[in-house]
């Protein structure tokens, strides 16, 4: 027997009635590698009733080269009702295995039975699913967007929702139908839907149709190098009057009157964030920085009325590189970070705001004019920034 069995197996009998965290890496079927356990020798002792109702949070991930995914077994144990006190339940399978292939995700399991349960993360899980009503979070990577919209539209709780590369048949292929009428999710405070603009036609029926009026916080995340801003995103922007904080990640050969669009429907916000995953470009820090600036951020939205773009009410921005600066794309943005500063400085509804630079190049220095300039706004306490983040201005 596996010695990390053995010892799993003194735990149960010696804990008494103990609650306890469980994390499981599954090994592949035919024992080639000794880094896990083999799923099917836990599964005699694990699903004990007596076991079950002490594990509060339960975390497994199976092998790449594992071609079955979990054993039918185990989902049919989550959902026996013996996990009366489990509260959150992650399930993630590491790129490479058959649970990939295209009957799996025909396969429907339920985990509706686990009534305790608030937080699920799910990893490249390739079923359709369903849950209890008692979920309130659900991260979601990889997994098929039939069945994201299906836990978002049947967790009446929610309040945490992000979803990251949702598996499609092909890019424009979409097709899941939305009931008639409205859906309003008003418990959800952070929503995070990562998608491909070849699907805006889609994503714009979604965003028609969904509204989450106490949404505080929204990631927005691209998938391609297409820029097509679904119409109805803006219109689910202006619907969310809470939305504080706001990330925009990969969103890539976009344009200043694209992110001026996105800005003038929430003037609201405080925190802002810009990244890019993939291959974060000088154009791409570019533009927002100039939809900030004010004398760029006004435009008309519907009337002949001009709606401020430049977000008065930011006290936060960041932005974050994840690669390498070779280019050294922070020299070429200091200077654009000074015309937006410039550019906020003598208008009176804009607060002092805090700068953050991620992850850019570890020896910049600013330009002698630039550090002069920034450092006169830090003293009129109109600017604070931080470079990655050890320096303080």
């Amino acid at each position: 027997m596996d010695i990390a069995i053995q010892i799993l197996l003194l735990f149960i009998e010696h804990s008494g009635e103990i609650p306890f965290s469980l994390e499981i890496k599954a090994t592949v079927e035919n024992g080639v590698t000794s880094l896990g356990v083999d799923l099917t020798a836990l599964d005699s002792f694990l699903f004990q009733p007596g076991f079950c109702q002490r594990v509060e949070y339960f975390k497994v991930r199976v092998h790449p080269f594992s071609h079955h995914g979990l054993p039918a077994s185990w989902y049919g144990h989550l959902n026996s009702g013996s996990f009366a006190n489990l509260k959150e339940l992650h399930i993630s399978h590491q790129l490479g295995g058959g649970a990939r292939r295209p009957e799996h995700r025909q396969k429907h399991v339920s985990l509706a039975n686990i009534p305790n349960l608030h937080r699920l993360l799910l990893h490249n899980f390739f079923h359709r699913c369903s849950m209890p009503s008692s979920v309130t979070a659900l991260q979601l990577h990889g997994v098929a967007i039939e069945t994201c919209v299906d836990l978002l539209l049947e967790c009446p709780r929610i309040s945490v929702f992000q979803c990251r590369s949702p598996r499609v048949n092909a890019p424009g292929d979409i097709g899941y139908p939305f009931p008639e009428g409205a859906i309003v999710l008003e418990n959800l405070h952070f929503l995070e839907w990562g998608f491909n603009f070849e699907d805006s036609d889609w994503f714009n029926t979604f965003y028609q149709c969904v509204r989450a009026p106490n949404l505080t916080r929204l990631r927005l995340t691209g998938y391609s190098d297409v820029w097509q801003l679904p119409p109805a995103l803006l219109e689910f922007l202006s619907s969310s009057a809470h939305l504080r904080h706001l990330t925009l990640e990969n969103l890539r050969n976009s344009e200043t009157h694209d992110i001026c669009d996105i800005f003038s429907r929430v003037p609201q916000i405080s925190d802002l964030i810009v990244k890019d995953r993939v291959n974060g470009t000088y154009s791409c820090y570019r533009e927002v920085l100039q939809a900030l600036e004010p004398s760029k951020g006004m435009q008309d939205v519907s009337s002949k009325a001009p709606v401020p773009s430049y977000l008065p009410t930011l006290r936060t921005l960041t932005l974050t590189h994840t690669r390498e600066d070779k280019s050294n794309i922070l020299g070429n943005l200091q200077f654009n970070i000074l015309d937006m500063v410039e550019a906020r400085a003598p208008i009176e509804d804009c607060v002092k705001l805090n700068i953050t630079l991620n992850n850019f190049c570890s020896d910049f220095k600013w330009e002698d004019y630039h550090r002069v300039k920034f450092e006169e706004f830090s003293r009129k306490n109109r600017l604070e920034i931080l470079i990655n983040p050890t320096d303080v201005m």
